[in-house]
């Protein structure tokens, strides 16, 4: 059987350009040639392109009727003929001889080795043919005649109807003066187009330059801009230039061949929006992660025990001894066996086990098994599973499998391992059935594997919200994003591996959730079989286990995830049940609408301080409810609980709770007790709220008995959706209440910080140091007029140099508390953890210590339920890692992606539209990532986008197929032409991530000065060390063959300067760096470091380390500690240390000039002026940068006497109460919801 070639068909499409018509001379307007349209345009009835035309343009194609007529049969038979040969291409017909003697070997030049010559028959017909088929079909939508769906044209925007208005006029004029200006040729008029077989799975070189062009993440370009694009290429001579429709034709054809798949989701609550495949996310592209050589080798699969260590999510709590075993990686491969959890496995001392965790210590595969107990039971033997005697095995341990027990020698004598009797549970306990398993059959997962590798992958899920407009407006849309959590945590912030799954200006994010939930649950290929995957590590098709690790987001988000009526509740916490005030202010519609002031507040009484505030917040809100001033001992009381965590909340008492909650709504008049409960309990499901409003609404205006209300109300209770509580109660393995980290930004950066920055500093922050902590310089009076403006890495800024800058600015009870933040929140961000117990010993005492300086204070701050959730932080961080693995810096960073993708679009269906734009970006990123691609066979149900139902996949166990791949896809590689595009690090790599692993070239590298070379004893290290190079010919020490350098790149990326101060290492403490100032980076002239560019040596003046000054609390250091010769390599980073200020009363009295626009004029600024001695210095161990080197320099904090603390508080609170009703102050008490949003 002749085979079609993949050039022939794409050159096809050069037929349909020369397919012109002859001009018409008849009278016009012809009723049967011009129908009229919309305004003063006519559409031409015998082309059939449905394009308006103005009556000039209509006469100038008017013509002989006989010749249009004889030119439009031809076209017609043309277009047939076209049509006929492409549906006979989009039907595979291959005998497998055919398929492998003559497509196969084309395919496999054009697209690479697939993946074992087996493959070839995966869909009854080779991959090839499937892969023809579907550029066919691409190409025979192409020939469609309308150029634009009814749909479309009615969702263009005004921009996009120009510019496709301008697009095809292009199109239709073949005088066009910018064509006629160059001699480039548009890609309808090329009749020799040649499709080059090279840029798989695009047809040329321009095509896929113009695919990745268009989908940037943060530069995305409107089609009016790539039509401008499109021009400037004509006018210059390019051939070839296809127009944006075809462009977008052709993607969409490779998308649907190969991309992620936008599912659309008609939710519980009445609202349209789009999801991306999770499926593919996790089949091609997280599996993506898995297919992609990049990410594939950083991820972690297994839990570890790493002793005392915590740097990453899998050496954490969480993971390693809380998540359920059926969401962790069932198996090892050793010795060629397989070895599941829930399995009889011998060990080498002949004693029996069963497996339930795998994890990694020291390198080595572990396990925590049960002891297996042999028992005779009248003719035959079995096992009895003693689950109170676990203990751990090693890998060396291990012997026999369960699948080779009957097979091997080292199992006679014993009984057989499907024999499984019953399971106990505790000592002389009653022994109960065994359910983790099919005894005969062994584990699920080695029944769906069929000898394949089986992986777990948990994910980070976040969900927030953002504005899609580019002006001020604001236009909320939700989100969910996910990462893997398997990612070190140098990798898993990077936006490269940050994955969107939906996003809605309509949804709420409980109800996107309900379709994100629905993949999973509907999915056969999700949590119950398994997602098929290529694992570009062990070159195999592996199955993963996905499940969530935990959620993301900020503080009334994650309250809204973990159906809490949110922080203006009386129970306050989503995590735990301590109560905050005794009466509440009026409960609102939403929780979110509750809550989300607590994150975006920023305006009100931004100009006071916390001490400032006490005397300007006597005027509530016109919306607060007045209560009652509490007396001294309420306040002690009401703190004392504050500051402690209380009983933590239940999952199974919550979901108990809300069903209850809905069987009372099913009743007619339980409205108020419904209510009083949320308030009694602090559990409010906005999901499942708007079913119980549906109930209430439903007989609210029918007059009657009782009896007629509830008819009414149970016809409307019929139709509601069989889950009617959140949906996050069914993600397997997920409790929202333990399982939604603390998120330090906006708790702390956006919480502590932003509220106590009152006081107006910008003279001392502006004069202060910050080059040393890794940050740009402050313009103190920005940080001052703008205070409401700021964002996360402003007041990072701010909590490092306060301490600093306020001592003399405000009271010191209000200093102290700065101190406090400021020594805590280095411990917070630590991103290793050495020893994690010694650390959050540290942590908590940091964290008491800041709530006694601010009860000490004022009271009135714990009014605000971050300075409670900080508490949980301790136990987060034992359970996930340190902080910075769970913070959200780089998801709300990518907030700005989705934004502008609402930017560019015409807003009509901004769901759709943002996630088809994410799901074309995400195959651009696999495919330039070298990554192999999944080729889909367009008959099965997958091939289709628009299903209201989820996709599934067909799973086969036949030992035919390779590890039970699904059969309607077909492993294959990319052309070498789109790798060559980012073989080197580029624009267009930095704009899509791709440039991940850091230039570490520059390290140790110096920048030298301008002074000549000179001997080594002019040097001043020749100075303190002249015997240091003593082995040296002398005609080298002393001819002018040493050089002094300015600068040094260190190995950790700072960039360390003449004069700066480091810690390097210590050779007689271990633990503790020295601290010295660099006086000198030397070289010698032609020495292997001067070849690189790297210092021989640095001459370091030693710090003498003081004792803690008590204001700061922070050692002193002076110099003059003696000189020392080090190596570059010893140097650990650069450290901040700032002048006594405090002590020498440092003032405001000296000037510097102002520079505008570069250029200095002639105004000034104060600028302080060091006093005493300016040796006097102070280490300032607040540095966030680094941090892990300044913990052994660290003062030590003392554990507070909290109830002293909260007493004087409270003690201070009521004279300021009583003074202000004896001075007349009004007496208008404001309430929680008040003081709320003021502070």
């Amino acid at each position: 059987m002749a085979s079609y070639n993949y050039p022939r068909v794409v050159a096809l499409l050069s037929v349909r350009s020369q397919l012109t018509m002859p001009d018409l001379d008849g009278e016009f307007p012809d009723p049967n040639v011009w129908t009229p349209v919309v305004g003063d345009k006519w559409v031409c009835n015998l082309c059939q392109d449905n394009k308006p035309h103005t009556q000039r343009a209509a006469k100038n194609r008017a013509g002989d009727s006989s010749a249009q007529a004889e030119a439009q049969s031809m076209k017609d038979k043309s277009v047939a003929g076209l049509h006929l040969l492409l549906d006979d291409m989009a039907t595979p017909d291959f005998e497998l001889g055919d398929s492998t003697n003559n497509v196969y070997d084309y395919f496999a030049t054009m697209a690479g080795e697939i993946d074992g010559g087996d493959n070839s028959d995966r869909f009854g017909q080779s991959a090839p043919a499937i892969t023809k088929a579907m550029i066919a079909q691409g190409l025979s939508d192409f020939l469609d005649e309308n150029d634009l769906s009814d749909d479309h044209a009615v969702e263009m925007s005004d921009d996009e109807g120009i510019s496709m208005g301008r697009m095809q006029h292009d199109e239709d004029d073949p005088d066009d003066p910018d064509i006629r200006a160059g001699t480039g040729r548009d890609r309808k008029r090329s009749r020799q187009h040649v499709v080059n077989e090279e840029w798989f799975p695009w047809p040329d070189k321009i095509t896929c330059t113009l695919d990745i062009l268009m989908h940037l993440p943060r530069s995305v370009f409107s089609e009016r801009q790539i039509d401008i694009l499109l021009w400037l290429l004509r006018v210059n001579n390019v051939d070839d230039v296809p127009s944006v429709k075809s462009v977008k034709r052709i993607e969409d054809t490779i998308q649907r061949l190969c991309g992620i798949r936008s599912i659309p989701y008609d939710g519980a609550l009445g609202h349209r929006y789009y999801v991306n495949s999770l499926a593919d996310l996790i089949q091609q592209y997280s599996l993506k992660e898995m297919m992609n050589p990049r990410v594939r080798p950083l991820l972690h699969f297994y839990p570890e025990d790493a002793g005392t260590k915590l740097n990453e999510a899998w050496q954490a709590k969480h993971w390693l001894e809380e998540l359920d075993p059926e969401l962790l990686t069932p198996v090892v491969r050793l010795q060629n066996q397989d070895f599941f959890i829930f399995e009889p496995a011998l060990l080498t001392s002949g004693q029996a086990c069963m497996p339930f965790r795998w994890f990694i210590r020291c390198k080595k595969m572990y396990a925590r098994a049960w002891r297996l107990q042999p028992v005779a039971r009248e003719m035959n033997c079995g096992w009895i599973v003693q689950q109170f005697q676990s203990f751990e095995v090693s890998e060396d341990d291990l012997l026999v499998s369960f699948k080779n027990w009957d097979s091997s020698g080292a199992t006679s004598g014993l009984p057989r391992a499907c024999h499984i009797y019953g399971i106990e549970r505790e000592l002389d306990g009653e022994l109960q059935p065994w359910t983790l398993t099919n005894p005969v059959e062994g584990n699920q997962w080695r029944i769906r594997a069929s000898g394949a590798r089986v992986y777990a992958m948990p994910i980070w899920l976040y969900c927030d919200d953002t504005s899609g407009n580019l002006s001020k407006k604001w236009n909320k849309h939700n989100s969910f994003l996910f990462t893997p959590a398997g990612l070190p945590r140098t990798a898993v912030h990077q936006e490269y591996n940050v994955h969107f799954l939906c996003t809605s200006n309509l949804a709420p994010p409980l109800e996107m959730l309900d379709g994100i939930v629905d993949q999973l649950e509907q999915f056969r290929n999700a949590w119950e079989h398994g997602i098929w995957a290529w694992d570009c590590v062990h070159e195999e098709y592996v199955l993963v286990i996905l499940s969530v690790l935990a959620l993301l987001g900020d503080n009334p988000m994650q309250s809204e995830m973990a159906c809490h009526i949110g922080s203006m509740g009386k129970y306050f916490c989503r995590i735990c049940k301590v109560k905050g005030h005794g009466t509440v202010a009026k409960e609102s519609n939403s929780a979110q609408d509750t809550t989300r002031a607590e994150d975006h507040d920023n305006n009100i009484a931004e100009e006071f301080s916390g001490s400032e505030y006490e005397t300007h917040n006597d005027a509530p809100l016109k919306s607060a409810r007045k209560r009652t001033k509490e007396t001294m001992e309420e306040l002690v009381t009401r703190v004392k609980q504050f500051v402690k965590i209380g009983e933590a909340r239940c999952k199974d008492e919550t979901v108990a709770e809300l069903k209850s909650m809905f069987v009372d709504a099913s009743t007619v008049g339980n409205q108020t007790r419904i209510k009083q409960r949320k308030t009694a309990t602090g559990i409010k499901d906005t999901f499942l709220e708007s079913f119980l409003n549906c109930l209430a609404q439903s007989y609210s205006k029918i007059r009657g008995g009782n009896s007629v209300k509830q008819e009414a109300l149970n016809r409307v209770k019929e139709t509601l959706p069989a889950n009617v509580i959140s949906p996050v109660w069914r993600v397997k393995g997920l409790d929202p209440h333990t399982d939604t980290p603390v998120e330090i930004l906006h708790t702390v950066l956006l919480g502590f910080v932003k509220y106590f920055w009152r006081d107006a500093i910008s003279i001392r922050i502006g004069q202060n140091k910050l080059k040393r902590l890794g940050l740009s310089n402050l313009n103190g009076h920005t940080l001052v007029q703008y205070a409401g403006s700021l964002v996360g890495r402003d007041f990072r800024a701010i909590a490092q140099i306060a301490p600093f800058v306020l001592h003399d600015l405000v009271p010191k009870d209000c200093y102290d508390t700065w101190v406090a933040l400021s020594n805590l929140m280095p411990l917070i961000w630590q991103p290793e953890i050495d020893d994690c117990t010694d650390h959050l010993n540290k942590l908590t005492v940091a964290i008491d210590n800041f709530l006694a300086c601010t009860a000490m204070w004022t009271p009135r701050w714990f009014n605000k339920s971050k300075f409670h959730i900080i508490l949980h932080v301790v136990d987060h961080i034992r359970r996930f890692g340190p902080a910075a693995l769970f913070a959200t810096e780089s998801f709300e960073s990518f907030n700005a992606v989705i934004r502008a993708k609402s930017i560019h679009s015409n807003h009509c269906a901004p769901s759709r539209d943002i996630a088809h734009s994410f799901a074309h970006g995400s195959r651009i990123r696999h495919i330039l990532s070298g990554a192999r691609i999944l080729i889909r066979d367009p008959n099965t149900k997958a091939h289709n986008s628009e299903s209201n139902s989820p996709v599934q996949f067909e799973v086969s166990n036949s030992s035919s197929d390779i590890h039970g791949l699904p059969k309607s896809e077909v492993n294959v590689v990319v052309g070498k032409g789109p790798l060559t595009l980012i073989r080197r690090p580029n624009i267009i790599t930095d704009y899509l991530g791709l440039d991940t692993l850091q230039d570490t070239t520059k390290y140790g590298q110096c920048i030298r000065d301008s002074l000549p070379l000179r001997t080594y004893m002019a040097t001043e290290t020749g100075q303190h060390f002249p015997d240091a190079l003593a082995s040296l010919p002398r005609n080298i020490l002393e001819g002018n063959n040493f050089r002094t350098c300015k600068s040094v790149v260190l190995f950790n990326g700072d960039i360390c300067k003449i004069g700066d101060w480091v810690l390097a290492v210590n050779h007689t403490a271990e633990q503790s760096p020295i601290v010295a100032c660099v006086r000198e980076l030397i070289q010698r002239k032609d020495s292997e470091a001067d070849m690189c560019l790297h210092p021989d040596a640095i001459l370091l003046e030693c710090g003498i380390i003081g004792e803690s000054v008590a204001s700061y609390s922070m050692p002193a250091v002076r110099p003059h500690g003696g000189f020392l010769l080090y190596p570059i390599e010893q140097i650990l980073c650069t450290a901040n240390l700032q002048h006594q200020c405090q002590l020498h009363k440092c003032a405001a009295s000296g000037t510097d000039f102002i520079y505008e626009e570069r250029v200095k004029t002639s105004k000034t600024k104060l600028a302080i002026h060091h006093s005493g001695d300016p040796g006097d210095l102070i280490l300032n161990t607040a540095q966030m940068h680094n941090a892990k080197h300044m913990q052994g320099l660290r003062i030590p904090i003392r554990q507070p006497d909290m109830n002293l603390a909260i007493l004087e508080g409270a003690a201070r609170e009521i004279r300021t109460r009583t003074n202000d009703t004896t001075s007349g102050a009004p007496l208008t008490s404001t309430s929680p919801d008040t003081e709320e949003q003021i502070l």
